[in-house]
């Protein structure tokens, strides 16, 4: 098993690095935020609705748009999908 332990050091992304691209990233209060590029792509921009699910079988994690009131609300942030 190659273990890879992450901190503030390797952790955080660069924006050179993750400009365009899609990423979802967790602060230490539990909030999501998702890159402007993948909030696109989902069409879930600020005022849409995501729901999260995990396949417990393979550890897949897998985020998709919500059309009920059931799901998280996306708030809008000029600098990416919160």
């Amino acid at each position: 098993m190659a273990l890879i332990v992450y901190n503030r050091e390797n952790s955080r992304p660069q924006e050179v690095t993750y400009k365009g691209k899609r990423t979802i990233n967790l602060d230490s209060r539990g909030t999501v935020y998702l890159s402007k590029t993948m909030s696109i792509e989902l069409g879930i921009l600020g005022g849409g609705r995501v729901n999260f699910a995990h396949d417990d079988e393979t550890g897949d994690w897998y985020i998709c748009r919500a059309d009920d009131s059931e799901g998280f609300i996306v708030w809008k942030d000029k600098r990416c999908a919160r």
